[in-house]
């Protein structure tokens, strides 16, 4: 008897790749310029819980939120390059400023976790040192970053410092499994999440903090004096769980009023002739400028966004990588600074 298998195999691979074309055709269609050839978004720190900046369109002009064309879909297939319709206007060139890690590395600091910040102090690659732990590897620096261990140990590290469950842990690996290579069985995703809170201790002992700050006040407030209310949602255990991980997220996310506060800075101190700002997205900054003013316009910019964050009990930078394009956003190569 033939096994229908490969043929079932087959067709859902076939409907995912057409839901995956749909939702690209989707994207293309509304990035819709203006008469000017122009395509606009409207930027709103109302539209998040973080203060961060949400993209959205508006009835006044053709315009969308830009701050939601995939990146990684692209290696899929170039015609998912959506970015590439991105492009710097005549005689100017797309310059993009990313804070590295910057929640992750915040949030170490303020789970004050002893490992977590002596790898960031000694510029050790957690992903790779967390996947070489997971793996047996003896030598985490061996690992290449195009690997479905690196990935896998990136991807555990991201979310279990938040405190997800193992669930959700396997769910996000093998969702991505067709662009990272990378899948994981429910074994292994338990032992991810008890190996991750024996090594990095201090994170369980924060999420325990911020769970009891809830408790007691129903409330929390971040660094930057931002706060939140979580209106006692503890109903259920998963339900409590939740409202943890949100609080978790949300001390972490003050990275976008840090960020926010830079980007007003970095428009009010620098020259519109020597850069001009185009968007904000997550925790980069996108400005176009011309070609013989692309170092300096990344050397302002760094020195502002990698001006200390004083913290309760410490002072941290979080540094800046830049990358460049002639081309399109979609090309944006790496910018030594």
């Amino acid at each position: 008897m033939v096994s229908k298998a490969p043929h079932i195999k087959e067709l859902l691979e076939s409907l995912i790749e057409i839901n995956q074309a749909d939702t690209m055709l989707g994207i293309y269609e509304r990035l819709t310029p203006g008469k000017d050839g122009h395509i606009r978004t409207v930027l709103s720190p109302g539209a998040t819980d973080t203060g961060r900046f949400g993209s959205a369109g508006t009835f006044l002009e053709p315009s969308t939120n830009l701050q939601n064309l995939p990146k990684k879909t692209a290696k899929r297939d170039p015609a998912y390059n959506v970015r590439s319709v991105i492009i710097p206007s005549d005689g100017m060139v797309l310059v993009e400023a990313d804070l590295s890690s910057a929640e992750r590395r915040l949030l170490a600091y303020l789970a004050e976790d002893a490992r977590a910040l002596g790898q960031i102090m000694a510029g050790i690659n957690s992903y790779k040192w967390f996947a070489s732990k997971m793996f047996d590897i003896k030598y985490y620096d061996s690992i290449p970053k195009d690997s479905a261990m690196y990935h896998i140990g990136k991807m555990s590290v991201l979310a279990l410092d938040r405190g997800v469950s193992w669930k959700t842990l396997k769910d996000q690996i093998n969702g991505s499994a067709d662009l990272t290579g990378a899948t994981i069985t429910a074994k292994r995703a338990k032992e991810a999440v008890t190996l991750f809170h024996q090594l990095y201790p201090g994170y369980r002992s924060y999420a325990l903090k911020i769970g009891s700050d809830i408790k007691q006040q129903g409330y929390l407030v971040n660094v930057c004096g931002r706060k939140r209310h979580f209106f006692n949602r503890i109903r259920s255990e998963s339900e409590w769980n939740t409202t943890v991980r949100e609080g978790v997220s949300f001390m972490a996310q003050a990275i976008g009023d840090i960020l926010n506060d830079r980007l007003a800075e970095i428009y009010e101190r620098l020259d519109p002739g020597v850069l001009q700002i185009l968007m904000q997205n997550h925790d980069a900054i996108l400005w176009e400028t011309t070609e013989d003013r692309v170092h300096s316009s990344c050397r302002a910019v760094k020195e502002i966004l990698e001006k200390p964050i004083r913290l309760p009990r410490r002072t941290i930078v979080i540094p800046a990588e830049f990358s460049y394009s002639r081309n399109s956003w979609g090309e944006m190569k790496e910018y030594p600074i």
